[in-house]
């Protein structure tokens, strides 16, 4: 049996349900801090997927999705680096106002340096 436990979340994961101990259900249940809700497919952004040889595949594809929608980069064009052009300051032009939470984004990539 395997418990894992971030901040108020709780998985516990065993090869078979009903090995699981039901003292030790019953008490998280007793206290109102634990609601079983059954199999899941994603847990803190992770996507968690049972295979055939009973292991589990972790990705954590869907918080990458969730980062390059946040910074609206889904039609991004790429560029080789280091880059070939030379961008110079725009004295002329309007202020550029900018729409993203970027505090956000670096804390998703500061969870995924630390976890992947």
């Amino acid at each position: 049996m395997l418990l894992i436990t971030y901040v108020d979340d709780l998985i516990v994961i065993a090869r078979d349900y009903g090995k699981i101990s039901k003292k030790l259900m019953d008490d998280l249940k007793s206290d109102n801090i634990f609601r079983d809700e059954g199999d899941f497919e994603t847990f803190l952004g992770v996507s968690v997927k049972c295979l055939e040889d009973n292991s589990i595949d972790l990705m954590q594809s869907q918080l990458i999705r969730f980062l390059i929608n946040l910074l609206d980069l889904e039609e991004v064009n790429t560029k080789p680096t280091p880059a070939v052009e030379v961008f110079s300051e725009d004295i002329d032009g309007e202020d550029r106002i900018y729409k993203r939470n970027y505090r956000q984004a670096i804390g998703i990539l500061e969870y995924l340096k630390i976890t992947t």
